[in-house]
């Protein structure tokens, strides 16, 4: 019955890794994008919707075009767009309260005359809902019949981004962290819009472009609200000279739950202990997961994120450890925000990590200085499980139940008859 018991307890753990490895995948990087399925269990994506409204042209309705534009007055243009059903708890949405790493906004210049523009233009969040059916310049509500104001009230007053000069079939990239961190946060999504920067329009191509990868798309790195380390295992700075680092950044707990340096400018000197920990030339600090644990995403997704700062950027070696004994170096990353594909390395969902090391690269960077070092402010599993989480038969379907059966009715007929001496 030895036998019994063993095979009962590695079934039991493949179950654990089999829900952990679908839980993986519920995070990580999720892209929207008509007619596309990023395989993250959303199936094929069909939300998103785009138009432009014209001055000139107040009462005409301009869904469904091949391309729209964004112009400056006179005449003005101004171009809308959204991606629905992206935050909820189904695969392939961003769950509520997710930690937002990265999301950025990807368009394709159209190929039309004179699509292009010598111009910037200017993205804010939209504050009023519209659909795109109807909605024209004169629309009121919900825009007050005249356009879209970046007045805090139809949309933000501060941009999210600025799209910069651009020529015809280039590809944009435009940050849109904040507003995705909005939605998921709980506020509704009312979309985007583009504002004109100048006279020099831009045509961008729309989500009924016949070729899928034009479309415009969202891409989303996301993490679990939870998905931050939660213990420092050990500190170990390297000095250079007294106050190289300074004490104010030899604080190691700072480095727990989520990044807050940004808005918190470390003052040296001064009184208050800085948002982060500088690890000094060569030194090193261990933290800990304890409520989830980092495992592999089974893709080329970015599964561990590390947010170091400061005004030099400091390269940082990275290993992992399930027991904090046993560690497997996973390459470096590169100052400022990074990310690390653990899978790269031979890992996938079935892995589980608690510890990260990060070690400064003391050939990188300034050797000496106040801040001397990485300086780290959070680290973020973004392919995590939770450590309560219960093992589920679903992915097994019948076959699994069908074992789970067996080996319960095993272990209770060695119940009634007791151990077997080996």
């Amino acid at each position: 019955m030895r036998t019994v018991r063993q095979f009962v307890r590695a079934f039991w753990f493949f179950l654990v890794m089999l829900n952990a490895a679908g839980a993986a995948l519920a995070q990580g990087n999720l892209n929207y994008q008509n007619g596309f399925d990023d395989g993250h269990g959303f199936g094929v994506y069909q939300g998103a919707v785009d138009l432009d409204i014209r001055a000139e042209q107040p009462a005409i309705q301009f869904h469904d075009a091949p391309f729209i534009w964004v112009d400056g007055p006179p005449p003005t243009k101004q171009i809308l767009i959204r991606f629905d059903g992206i935050v909820g708890t189904d695969p392939g949405q961003i769950a509520p309260d997710a930690y937002i790493a990265a999301a950025e906004l990807v368009l394709v210049v159209s190929d039309a005359t004179n699509a292009q523009s010598a111009n910037s233009h200017q993205l804010h969040e939209v504050f009023q809902g519209w659909d795109a059916s109807t909605l024209t310049w004169q629309s009121n509500p919900p825009f007050g019949g005249d356009g879209v104001d970046a007045d805090g009230t139809d949309a933000s007053v501060v941009s999210l981004a600025t799209i910069p000069a651009t020529m015809t079939n280039q590809t944009i990239r435009l940050d849109v962290r904040d507003a995705v961190a909005h939605w998921s946060a709980g506020a509704a999504n009312y979309g985007l819009v583009m504002l004109p920067g100048g006279t020099d329009g831009l045509a961008i191509r729309t989500s009924e472009d016949p070729v899928i990868a034009n479309r415009p798309r969202l891409e989303v790195t996301a993490g679990a609200a939870d998905c931050f380390a939660d213990a420092v295992e050990d500190f170990a700075p390297i000095l250079v000279a007294p106050g190289q680092p300074d004490p104010l950044v030899l604080d190691p707990e700072q480095t727990l739950g989520a990044p807050d340096s940004a808005g918190h400018p470390c003052q040296i000197p001064g009184s208050t202990p800085c948002r982060n920990a500088a690890l000094g030339l060569g030194g090193s600090i261990t933290l800990r997961f304890v409520d989830n644990v980092l495992t592999g995403s089974g893709g080329p997704e970015m599964d561990l994120w590390v947010f170091e700062i400061g005004p030099d950027v400091e390269d940082t070696f990275v290993e992992i450890s399930s027991d904090g004994s046993t560690w497997q170096p996973v390459g470096k990353v590169f100052g400022s925000t990074s990310a690390i594909d653990i899978d790269a390395f031979g890992f996938g969902p079935e892995s589980s990590f608690e510890f990260v090391r990060l070690t400064d690269d003391p050939n990188e960077g300034n050797q000496t200085g106040v801040t001397v070092g990485a300086d780290i402010d959070a680290i973020c599993a973004l392919s995590s499980v939770s450590v309560s989480q219960v093992p589920s038969m679903q992915p097994l379907g019948l076959a699994g139940l069908a074992l789970f059966v067996l080996i319960t009715t095993l272990s209770v007929l060695r119940q009634k008859t007791g151990p077997t001496q080996a």
